[in-house]
């Protein structure tokens, strides 16, 4: 009964803020992490600093620079969940997480290792709203927040079409969540999402669309990570978001409790009805 009163106020909530805010423009004018069924948790929905100036004044310190990552890469109170990456002009480019090597079940897999990037003691996935090659180098003048969606690693790079109906087959459609949108999964062999997927197939990326527009976007690791940006989804909630939900989620010899961080492009996520 608590979770449906929660969620009774949240919706709303959030559809009283139709009335306030303009859903239509589909421009990314914010940077959002985490969600949250509680609307009166700051944590959730949280917006980021976009800015290097804006970012130090708020007490996140540089973890790393362009010549050693691609990017100038923040990080708030050493919490690894988010990594804020910075072009040479000191506007947002990106934004990372980084998981500790050594995990259970061998995560990440070896198939799904070249979507990260290989840094010691951890695995890095990051992903970019402008191209990856001139974060360091300034070449193109920009606004805040980005045009683009590029998931770039090591060995593999992925570029998310902004338009729903530009979804190659690589893609699988699942379902719609008021407040998040339309997820979009991928197995990495790009191989239709179903109850045969293996689990080391399954990609830690999520896309999210709404009104057909690309306006988020997630992570979601087969890990348990302590970090409270995260959010840990029960198993038993999972056909909410998928079609046809992998069976491996209910072998305890293949899967334990899930991590995933929601990332929010624009303003009002609450009113992300898909």
């Amino acid at each position: 009964m608590k979770f449906e009163i929660i969620l009774l106020v949240a919706l709303n909530i959030a559809l009283g803020q139709c009335f306030l805010f303009n859903k239509a423009n589909g421009k990314w004018n914010d940077l959002k992490v985490t969600w949250g069924i509680n609307p009166f948790n700051s944590k959730n929905f949280q917006s980021l600093p976009r800015t290097e100036a804006e970012a130090v004044s708020l007490g996140w310190t540089k973890e790393k620079n362009c010549s050693q990552v691609n990017g100038n890469r923040y990080i708030f109170n050493n919490d690894n969940a988010v990594l804020l990456i910075f072009d040479v002009r000191g506007i947002i480019a990106g934004i990372a997480t980084s998981i500790p090597k050594g995990l259970p079940f061998n995560y990440p897999s070896n198939k799904i290792q070249p979507l990260f990037n290989d840094e010691g003691e951890f695995y890095t996935l990051s992903a970019y709203f402008i191209e990856p090659s001139s974060v360091c180098s300034g070449q193109v003048a920009r606004q805040l927040t980005g045009d683009r969606l590029i998931i770039k690693g090591n060995q593999k790079e992925l570029r998310v079409p902004m338009e729903q109906q530009n979804l190659s087959g690589f893609w699988t459609q699942g379902k719609c969540f008021y407040t998040m949108g339309l997820h979009v999964w991928a197995d990495i062999e790009g191989n239709q999402i179903d109850e045969n997927t293996p689990e080391e197939n399954f990609s830690p990326i999520f896309l999210l669309y709404n009104s057909g527009k690309l306006n988020g976007f997630g992570f979601a690791f087969n890990a348990d990570l302590p970090s409270k940006r995260f959010e840990h989804p029960d198993k038993n909630v999972l056909n909410m978001f998928f079609r046809r939900t992998p069976l491996f989620y209910k072998d305890a010899n293949k899967t334990g409790k899930l991590s995933t961080l929601h990332i929010y492009l624009d303003k009002t996520p609450r009113l992300n009805f898909c």
